[in-house]
């Protein structure tokens, strides 16, 4: 969830601003612009608001996998909602770009 939910490997994100981004959700995956990546983000930014998840949350994607992600940054406040039993945790995968990151050359991230 976010903008976009999904990005396959040949999409192609570049030169975005969000601003005050509020996102309050009770599912998986969720960022301020892609939930799930696969593909290139370049120049992205999201400026304030609040984005709140159960896991795999971030500013920018929820889970980047194996995509690229460069000169991009997060101010919003990145909050999780899940309930966990510290017997049973597993993680809840929570970061100010990127909640889970399996990408490649992530670079200039602020």
């Amino acid at each position: 969830m976010g903008l976009f939910g999904y990005c396959g490997d040949k999409s192609s994100i570049k030169n975005i601003v969000i601003s005050n981004v509020n996102i309050t959700s009770t599912k998986n995956y969720v960022g301020g612009l892609v939930g799930i990546n696969y593909g290139t983000i370049d120049r992205v930014k999201t400026e304030g608001g609040e984005i709140t998840a159960k896991k795999y949350v971030g500013g920018i994607v929820g889970q980047n996998y194996g995509g690229t992600i460069t000169s991009s940054s997060n101010s919003a406040k990145i909050t999780e909602n899940e309930t966990v039993d510290p017997e049973k945790y597993i993680g809840v995968f929570v970061g100010g770009i990127v909640g889970s990151n399996s990408g490649r050359n992530n670079k200039r991230m602020f």
